[in-house]
Parts: C-alpha cells; sequence; structure tokens
C-alpha cells in the first residue's frame, strides 16, 4: 500500500484526522491497514501535543519508529500513568517498579496487625485479585459484590479450599491491599500505574488528540487513563474492532468500543476493505463479519481435511496450525515430529504454566516414574474438577481440563521420568519458532500474526460455549490466512449444528 492508493474509507478518516471536529471510533476489521491508516491520519494531524497509546511496548516501540510527526508521543497507557505518580509523587521520594508491591503490602499489613499465618497461596491469590481489582474497577475496586464475581481462578481455587480459605476470609485482606497501595511507598506495580492516577486524580490533560490503538484488548483503568489525559477541547480517536475481542477472560473490557463510542458521543467511519485475506477467505468470515470485503483480486482457498495422515501430507514449513485449546496443539505436534516434521508450539509461558502444574505433583522431582505421576496427576485432576464443579464454574472446568489433557498427551510417549516430560515442555514451547518449522499456536496467540496458510482444528472450536467472545474466535483464525484455509476435522456445517449455531 502506497500514499497514492488510499481507500475512501481511508480518505474519510484522514479527513477527520486533518479538520474533524468532535470524537471518532474507527471500526477496523483484521487486515485492513489499521495501523498504517491511523500512522498516516495522526502525520495529517495538525495538532500541537498527540497521544498514540500502544496496547504494549513492543507494538509501542514499533509504532515510535513508524511515526514521523514530531508532535506525537507513543506511548504505553502503562508509561503515561507512571509518568502521572512521579510527577504528583516526586516530592515524596523516589520511586522504583515493584511487581512484588501488593503482596509486600499484604505482608506488611499481616505483620502489623498480628495475623495469623497466611499461606503462599492464599497470599498469591488475594494478591492478584487486588491486582485485578484496580485494574478492571479502578474507582469500585474494593466493592463486595465485584470482587466476589471476579472470583477465583481455576488453578488455585480447589487448593485454595483445602487449606480452608474461603472468599469470606479473603475479602477484607483484598480490600486492605487496596486501600493500602493508595499510599506512598516509594514502590509501585503494573496496575499502580493505572490505579493510582485515576483514583487519586493524579491525571492532567496534555494532550489535544488521544489515539486510543486497539480499544478492544484494554481494560477499564487503561481506558479512562486515556480520556483524562485529552484536553477539555480536545479530540479523541478510538481505534479497534469489536470483532477481535477474545481476550475477556484475562480483563479486556470487551464492550469497549460500543460504550467508549456512547460515552465520547462520537462518529463512527469503518475500515472493512482487508489486503490480507483473498476472496474466498473473506466469504469464509463474512458469516460471522458480514462488513468484511477483500481488497485482493486472488481467489485464493478453502478446503478441509479430516485425518492427520491428510494433514501430514499437506502442511510445511511456515504453515500455521491454530486450535483454541492447547492439548490438540500438543497431539499434533508430536504426530509431526514423530514423522520427522518440525514443529513447535508458539507460547513459552505456556509451557512455564504446564511446569507449574507438574510441580504441584512431582513427588521426586525428575526422578519420578511417568506412570507413577500421571496416577497423581488424575487425583489432582478429579478433586480439581469436583470443587470446580461444586463452585459452578464450567468455563474454569475447561481451562483446567485443557491443562491437564496437554501434560498427558506430552507425556504418552517416549517419556519414562518426569525429566524427560519437562524436557519436552521446554524444548517444543518457544516463543517464536524458527521459521523452517510448521507453526502450532492457540488462536490467542496468533492475534496479530498471519501465514499463508493456516490449518484450524475445527473440533476444538466452540468446545465450552456458544457465545460472542467465542465466534470472535472463530474470526481472529478464519482471518490469520493470505492466501489458503483448511479446516481440520468435520466439514464447517456439521460441526455448526453440532455446536448449537444457526
Amino acid at each position: 500500500m502506497t500514499k497514492h492508493k488510499w481507500s475512501k474509507q481511508q480518505q474519510s478518516i484522514f479527513n477527520w484526522f486533518e479538520s474533524g471536529a468532535g470524537n471518532l471510533v474507527v471500526r477496523a476489521r483484521a487486515g485492513t491497514g489499521k495501523t498504517t491508516t491511523i500512522l498516516e491520519g495522526i502525520n495529517r494531524a495538525p495538532d500541537e501535543n498527540i497521544l498514540l497509546a500502544a496496547f504494549n511496548k513492543r507494538i509501542a516501540d514499533e509504532l515510535s519508529q513508524r511515526c514521523t510527526n514530531q508532535n506525537a508521543s507513543v506511548k504505553t497507557l502503562h508509561a503515561l500513568g507512571y509518568a502521572f505518580v512521579r510527577r504528583q509523587w516526586n516530592e515524596l521520594g523516589p520511586i522504583e517498579v515493584d511487581a512484588r508491591r501488593t503482596l509486600g503490602l499484604l505482608y506488611e499489613h499481616a505483620k502489623a496487625e498480628h495475623l495469623p499465618y497466611i499461606g503462599k497461596l492464599p497470599a498469591r491469590w488475594i494478591a492478584s485479585l487486588a491486582t485485578l481489582m484496580k485494574e478492571l474497577y479502578p474507582f469500585d475496586a474494593t466493592q463486595p459484590d465485584l470482587i466476589e464475581q471476579t472470583g477465583l481462578d481455576y488453578g488455585t481455587l480447589t487448593d485454595l479450599y483445602r487449606v480452608g480459605w474461603g472468599f469470606q476470609k479473603v475479602l477484607p485482606l483484598v480490600q486492605t491491599c487496596i486501600e493500602k497501595s493508595k499510599a506512598y511507598t516509594g514502590k509501585v506495580d503494573y496496575a499502580d500505574m493505572l490505579f493510582l492516577p485515576l483514583v487519586l486524580e493524579m491525571t492532567e490533560p496534555l494532550f489535544d488528540l488521544v489515539v486510543v490503538d486497539e480499544a478492544q484488548d484494554m481494560n477499564r483503568a487503561q481506558l479512562d487513563l486515556a480520556l483524562a489525559s485529552c484536553t477539555e477541547e480536545g479530540r479523541v480517536c478510538v481505534v479497534g474492532d469489536d470483532r477481535q475481542a477474545i481476550y475477556g477472560f484475562r480483563g479486556a473490557d470487551s464492550g469497549a468500543i460500543d460504550r467508549m463510542k456512547e460515552q465520547l458521543q462520537a462518529d463512527e467511519l469503518p475500515l472493512t476493505e482487508t489486503y490480507r485475506c483473498p476472496q474466498a477467505v473473506v466469504r469464509e468470515a463474512n458469516r460471522l463479519v458480514p462488513d468484511l470485503v477483500s481488497n485482493k483480486k486472488e481467489e485464493g482457498s478453502v478446503s478441509v481435511v479430516r485425518t492427520d495422515s491428510e494433514l501430514l501430507k499437506l502442511a510445511s514449513k511456515g504453515d500455521f496450525i491454530l486450535s483454541r485449546l492447547n492439548a490438540p496443539l500438543a497431539h499434533t505436534c508430536l504426530v509431526f515430529l514423530t514423522n520427522n516434521i518440525p514443529a513447535r508450539i508458539v507460547g513459552r509461558d505456556v509451557g512455564e504454566a504446564l511446569q507449574t502444574h507438574i510441580d504441584k505433583q512431582a513427588r521426586h522431582e525428575d526422578t519420578d516414574k511417568i506412570g507413577d505421576f500421571l496416577v497423581d496427576l488424575q487425583g489432582y485432576e478429579v478433586s480439581t474438577v469436583r470443587a470446580l464443579d461444586e463452585a459452578d464454574r464450567p468455563e474454569a472446568i475447561e481451562a483446567f481440563l485443557d491443562m491437564t489433557h496437554t501434560i498427558r498427551t506430552l507425556a504418552s510417549e517416549g517419556c519414562l521420568t518426569v525429566g524427560d516430560l519437562r524436557t519436552r515442555i521446554k524444548t517444543l514451547f518457544v516463543d517464536t519458532p524458527p521459521e523452517d518449522m510448521v507453526v502450532l499456536s492457540t488462536v490467542h496467540k496468533a492475534k496479530g500474526l498471519e501465514a499463508d496458510r493456516v490449518f484450524i482444528l475445527k473440533h476444538t472450536l466452540y468446545n465450552f460455549s456458544v457465545s460472542d467472545e467465542e465466534t470472535n474466535i472463530e474470526y481472529v483464525a478464519i482471518t490469520r490466512a493470505k492466501k489458503d484455509l483448511v479446516w481440520v476435522g468435520e466439514q464447517y456445517g456439521n460441526a455448526k449444528r453440532k455446536a448449537g449455531v444457526k
């Protein structure tokens, strides 16, 4: 794409940046050149002080290199909030970032009040929940009903119940952590960077134009902080794709675009012409997102393979194989490796999470025989599922079973000890697979990426429920394909009917 080939939709967006009044929502579909469009709009904007709010530091660094408007600052909202905190607390003393600050405040409180010993597991969960509340509900973070609704994650629920830590016992400590984090201690954690400027009114209206990128992935505190940094007479542009909102489980404000459109009384402009996906792939996506249009002349293809053997014959280096869950990726990866086809799974952090589950069951570290370990794993699985079922947490059951099934799959062939299993996990789960390998990834990990050919493990979709976020996951998976899309498993129509989707 060059500056001489802008679409009518892009020109409309540029017109707003150049001379538009009021606020704007840009609903940008997958592969539509969103980043290029927004940067071009910012480069044309006459405003003297501009903020481009990026989702994370990696993206901020990339956007900074591409943005040529000298009046524009590219920051994460955490960096912006941290600057506000330092400006306000500068006279009180130095400030450093400490990711364990909330946990430290909890232990200090327990010591000062002579509370009974708080075990590592309850303490870790209390601190994590306090952190999450500050991000999700900055102005109502201590409300008991909201804290209870946010609830326990699947990984700690059963363990806390085993040691006698129910919700009523941890509630006052969560509230205490949140309140104590408002006081100067010389330290802040990442949630404080968003929370403190809002609740302590540290924000300043510094920018005439605020552009929020990937709004559907931001949490409530991030979005509120962005709005608070805009001058009274300034403009706000919110950019994102509501149909790529797939991070609700980690606190993203999935309804952010519609909520902010109403709150800002903003006009809306579409960006629906994809430069990534060919005609056939767009038609497949249109069943979920009707307004997506292909800019490409190429037809591309959508096809189906039904067996591992067909998949092995077709997949090659650089291809993506996507799944909603990790366990099917583990199975497929082992199939490839057994057949001497190099493959890796995206997500070193997923591998680390698997190691954590292994830590809870391994009796004698790496000398455990794999058979004994799997017996213990089954007992752990049964007790955890029972506790989650009693707590009415079906989505947590699925997430937990995905982890244990992944471990069981990886332990199934060639592992004699737990040490062998650990080595396999470290080898298979990487952040960036080499280019000469087949790339296996969950849809969440693949968001923002693309490949010429994409395989989707159809049976992994809609396993738990049919919801907006579940259909969004399928849309994200489909729109990773630049040329060819291949469903692995049942044909789409049959799988859709089984899932209960019309």
